[in-house]
């Protein structure tokens, strides 16, 4: 109980410093890293999404669907024709219960990855392409195993902007195994920023 009290006031200060960072008045500047990640801790904390395994063995494993979300912590696109490619550190994430309450069963991919992606425009959809090398970290309560090990994972998927700070997105991703769950599976989620 103490633990899951700990985490839960980690995440609300953490939540809290974040929405300090982007609610306080800044110079407004298209290349501020300190923003861009604000924008992005926000999103992982803040965004709703879910994710469904599509192998057996994850669903024995952790069972089906799980709030999922990503956070994507990469450096300024470059913008070549109709492309942007970017890289940086990702953060995946499926679990029982949502960010803040975390526990249970649950998958966690961390590493670094690369994306390549069309032009955002609004309320077009975007395809876009992911893949890395991540560490995986796996905690199947239902079976009563953790597990660990370093994967390749990759996603295809759309993102639709349809308002300033808001997208939804979908794709799919196929990850290596952790233990001996293939935890690929189908992620949607609405995103802030």
């Amino acid at each position: 109980m103490k633990n899951r009290l700990r985490r839960f006031l980690s995440h609300c200060i953490i939540t809290a410093a974040v929405l300090a960072t982007c609610l306080c008045p800044r110079p407004a500047r298209a290349d501020d890293t300190t923003t861009r990640i604000a924008h992005q801790l926000a999103s992982y904390f803040l965004g709703v999404g879910g994710y469904w395994f599509t192998d057996s063995t994850a669903f024995r494993a952790l069972g089906s669907p799980k709030f999922g979300g990503t956070a994507r912590f990469f450096v300024r696109p470059a913008r070549r024709g109709i492309m942007e490619i970017t890289g940086g550190l990702e953060v995946f994430s499926a679990s029982d219960h949502w960010l803040p309450f975390s526990g249970g069963n649950s998958i966690s991919l961390t590493g670094p990855a690369f994306r390549i992606r069309g032009i955002p425009h609004m309320n077009r959809l975007t395809p876009y392409f992911e893949a890395g090398a991540f560490y995986a970290e796996l905690n199947s309560k239902r079976q009563n195993f953790n597990a660990y090990n370093i994967v390749p994972s990759a996603a295809v998927g759309v993102e639709f902007r349809f308002a300033r700070y808001l997208m939804l997105s979908a794709s799919y991703r196929v990850s290596g195994a952790v233990g001996d769950v293939i935890p690929s599976g189908f992620n949607v989620g609405i995103h802030v920023f």
